[in-house]
Parts: structure tokens; C-alpha cells; sequence
């Protein structure tokens, strides 16, 4: 059989090759890339010119290994190298370009007198209500939300023209700023929740409410919980959040009314913690033993499905002096996928009752679940330097906090208030800064942990005035359960 000779030029240095070649109507049906097949070119004799064309590897098409008999020696392979740089240097454009256009479409457009560099060191501060783009993220930031959260502020006209798809987002926005602390992610929030498409719906309203809630901006969460009071008297949501916010601030009366108001319209596990929370913190004693009985009777798959509940219910049975029962639940509540502010209290339940081996392991899972979360794990690792009797290690950690959590504004509602107590009662126990923080701590949210933390600075410091002060203060906003357990304890 005649087959056409391999169409790509020879390596002339390695061998001659025939001088001769077939006629395109001399090429044979048979497969070119098929071992020993032979070819005679025209005009020369059988026995002389008869050639071998091996054919290589089937992924490697491009590349042919002829042999010659007789009077021609082997000729090399002849690889097509050129194609290939082409192939790869055509790749490499593309991938360029479309890297390009990601990262283009990453980075929020506005004027750049409306624009600031992001800085790690500092929180950047929530948008007032314009259009404005504080924050430029970085382009090389991996995480899907905040890259999300660029086009949704840089898209703030379509947001407005689809109000569903907007509070969604926001929703969304809240969610993952709770997961992983960054502050960033609730000016992004703000953005959508103000714009004037979604001021008519009360889901929005009550959104943007538990967001000024969440930045301790107590006054403005009031005012729109007011409103909504009276436009959604018949949501449970907007009872619970009335009663949280009261709480935080230490007007326990407003709250238990809210609370009654949220049971009333409907009997579920939420309204009955929020009731027992409040009964606690008055001194109740039987409050937890009826909380238990309420939550037998209610459904236990929405009772034990429920991290933040899980978290709760693991705080108040800490504070009722069930230790057990408390480490249960908030075993449960990291399971289920608790919000830092649960996987904090759990590290702090560990720490404070010295299972320092336990609370490492929970910090070592928490960094490789949210590598880039800081508040959390860098407060416990310092928490957790001191009490394993490392001070320069403590303060070194310290001092990294403190750089990335005080912003240029010291009046800002976003400084960590109760972190930087906490850090400054770790590292420097008896110093004037750490009780100046927990007084600054205590006049912004009275939460039972604000209290603890304010007689812990008090008896560091041999400050008897503040121990009275607080004392009083405890009695006078009703708060008997927290004074009784600070007693038990020794702090005043």
C-alpha cells in the first residue's frame, strides 16, 4: 500500500529523506497514524526505498517518529513547537482579560472625592443617607460576600427599582456581618435599607431597626420601633426586638411589657426565653425550672433547631447556676452553627471555669471555620495567653486589637466597648484604664456580662465607690438577680 509521506518538514540534520514523494492520488484509505505500515515513493525500487512511518501517541497527534530502512538512517521526531507557544500565549490573553473584567466589575464606581482607601486598622463608619461610597474594597478580597455587597452599593438604582430583591440582599448582608464581624458589611446594609423604594414596608423598617440595634444606635432603633408599633402591632418580631432593646439599656419594665405583648399574640420558645430572661435578671428563682416546663410542651424540633436559642437558653443556665445544662446547649448551639456572639459567651463560659484545653480546641475550630473573623479570636486568645500565665504574649495580641478596633473617632458606636474591657482586665489588672473602660462600657449597654465587668475593674482597682455605685444602680434598675449572683461571686 502507498501512503502519503508525513505532512511536516523532516529534521534534515538527522537523516536524507527521499527525494520523491507520493501523488495525493496515490495516499491510501488506511490510517496514517497506524504501526508498520509501509511506503514506497514513486520511481524508486521496492527494497531500497521502502520507508516505516510509526505514528506516536494518540494525544500527541502532532508528533511523528519515521523510520527509514536500508540505505536511510532514522529520522527524528519533528514536534510542532511553535502551535503550542501560539495555544498557550492565546490562553494567557484570555485569562488576562477576564481577570481584567472581574475585578473590574469588584470595585465600586463613584466620584473620587466620595472615595477612601480602606485601611485594616480602622472600622470604617456606617454611610449617612446618600449615595456616597465610603469604602473601596480590595480587588483581591475572595470573599463572595463583600464582593456582592460592591455591586450592590455601586447598583443602588436597580436596588431601588425591585424592593424585594433589595431587602433580600440586606437581609442576606446582616446575616454574614453576624457571622463574621465585619463592620463593613452593615454600612452596605444601611445603604439598601434607606433607599426610598423600601420606606413603605415594614419588613424593612424593622431591618434597618435590629441593624441600629446590632450598632448600639439605641435612640434611632426606638424611634423606628415606634412606628412600626403602630403600622405592625401584630408582629411577634417587632415585640421581641422592642424588649431586647429595652433590655440592653436597663429599662426592665418596658421590656417584660414588650415581652407580655410578644406572648400574647403568640406562645413560642422566643417569647417564652424572653420573658424568663427578664424574670432572671429581677431575682425570680423559679424562672429557669418554668422556662423548662414551657419549652416541654412546645414543639422540639423548633426548640432544639434553633442555634441563637441553643445560645440563650446556655446563657441563662449559666446565670441559674447549671452549669451542666449550660454547657449542653451551647454544645448544641455550636453544632447547629452558632453567630460569633455564642462561640464568645462559650469561650468565656470555658475560660471562667478554667477548661483552658477545651476552649482552645473551640478557638482552633472557630479560626478554620472563619479564618478572616478578628473580634472573637483575637479578645479569647488574649483572654487565654493571660490565664495560661503568659503575659507578653497577652499583651502583644492586645495591642493588635486595640490597633484594629478603635476607630479615629473614639466617640463612634462602633468602638468594642465591652472587648477592650475585657482586653485591658486581662492584660493590666488593677489599672485605672480598665475601669475607666468598664464605667464608658456600663453607661452604653447594661447587660448582665457589663455589670461583671465593671465590679471585676472596681475590686482590681480597690475602687469601694464604684462597687457602691453600682450596687445602687443595680437596685434602682431592678436588676436583683445580677446583684445577687456579683455577690455570690465576691466582685461587690
Amino acid at each position: 500500500r502507498r501512503l502519503p509521506w508525513p505532512p511536516f518538514p523532516l529534521d534534515r540534520t538527522v537523516g536524507r529523506a527521499p527525494e520523491k514523494t507520493l501523488h495525493p492520488k496515490q495516499r491510501s484509505a488506511r490510517s496514517p497514524f497506524m504501526k508498520n505500515e509501509f511506503a514506497n515513493s514513486p520511481g524508486g525500487k521496492p527494497g531500497r526505498d521502502r520507508v516505516v512511518v510509526r505514528a506516536a501517541k494518540p494525544r500527541r497527534r502532532l508528533a511523528y517518529r519515521p523510520l527509514a530502512t536500508n540505505r536511510h538512517r532514522e529520522v527524528g521526531m519533528a514536534t510542532s513547537t511553535n502551535l503550542v507557544l501560539r495555544r498557550h500565549v492565546i490562553a494567557a490573553l484570555v485569562l488576562g482579560a477576564v481577570t481584567a473584567s472581574i475585578l473590574f466589575d469588584l470595585v465600586p464606581t463613584a466620584p473620587a472625592s466620595t472615595v477612601r482607601e480602606f485601611r485594616p486598622t480602622a472600622i470604617a463608619a456606617a454611610p449617612p443617607p446618600t449615595e456616597t461610597v465610603l469604602v473601596r474594597l480590595p480587588a483581591a478580597n475572595r470573599d463572595r460576600a463583600l464582593r456582592q455587597a460592591a455591586r450592590d452599593v455601586r447598583a443602588r438604582q436597580s436596588a431601588d427599582a425591585d424592593p424585594g430583591q433589595a431587602l433580600a440582599r440586606a437581609r442576606h448582608l446582616m446575616a454574614v456581618m453576624r457571622q463574621s464581624g465585619d463592620a463593613r458589611l452593615a454600612g452596605y446594609a444601611e445603604s439598601l435599607l434607606i433607599a426610598p423604594a423600601l420606606a413603605a414596608l415594614p419588613a424593612a423598617r424593622l431591618a434597618l431597626a435590629d441593624l441600629y440595634q446590632h450598632q448600639h444606635r439605641f435612640e434611632a432603633a426606638e424611634n423606628l420601633l415606634a412606628e412600626l408599633r403602630q403600622r405592625a402591632a401584630g408582629e411577634v418580631t417587632v415585640w421581641l426586638l422592642s424588649a431586647n432593646v429595652a433590655r440592653v439599656q436597663g429599662r426592665l419594665a418596658d421590656a417584660m411589657a414588650a415581652c407580655n405583648q410578644a406572648q400574647r399574640l403568640e406562645l413560642s420558645a422566643w417569647t417564652a426565653v424572653c420573658r424568663a430572661d427578664l424574670l432572671m435578671l429581677r431575682g425570680d428563682d423559679q424562672a429557669w425550672s418554668q422556662l423548662h416546663q414551657t419549652l416541654a410542651g412546645l414543639d422540639r424540633r423548633v426548640v432544639d433547631g434553633d442555634a441563637a436559642l441553643a445560645g440563650w437558653l446556655g446563657d441563662l443556665a449559666d446565670r441559674a447556676g447549671a452549669p451542666e445544662q449550660a454547657e449542653r446547649y451551647f454544645k448544641r448551639a455550636m453544632l447547629l452553627g452558632a453567630s460569633p456572639y455564642v462561640v464568645d459567651r462559650y469561650l468565656r463560659f470555658l475560660i471562667e471555669r478554667g477548661e483552658l484545653d477545651a476552649a482552645q480546641n473551640i478557638m482552633q475550630w472557630w479560626l478554620v471555620r472563619h479564618p478572616d473573623e478578628q473580634r472573637v479570636s483575637q479578645v479569647n486568645q488574649v483572654l487565654l495567653a493571660s490565664a495560661r500565665g503568659n503575659p507578653e504574649q497577652a499583651q502583644q495580641l492586645a495591642q493588635r486589637f486595640v490597633a484594629g478596633s478603635v476607630p479615629a473617632s473614639e466617640n463612634s458606636d462602633r468602638v468594642h466597648w465591652r472587648e477592650l474591657t475585657r482586653v485591658a482586665l486581662a492584660t493590666e489588672p488593677g489599672a485605672t484604664q480598665a475601669l475607666l473602660l468598664a464605667r464608658e462600657n456600663w453607661s452604653r449597654q447594661k447587660e448582665p456580662v457589663d455589670a461583671r465587668l465593671l465590679a471585676q475593674a472596681a475590686a482590681q482597682s480597690r475602687a469601694a465607690d464604684v462597687s457602691d455605685q453600682l450596687r445602687a444602680e443595680l437596685r434602682r434598675l431592678g436588676m436583683q438577680g445580677v446583684l445577687d449572683n456579683l455577690v455570690r461571686e465576691g466582685l461587690v
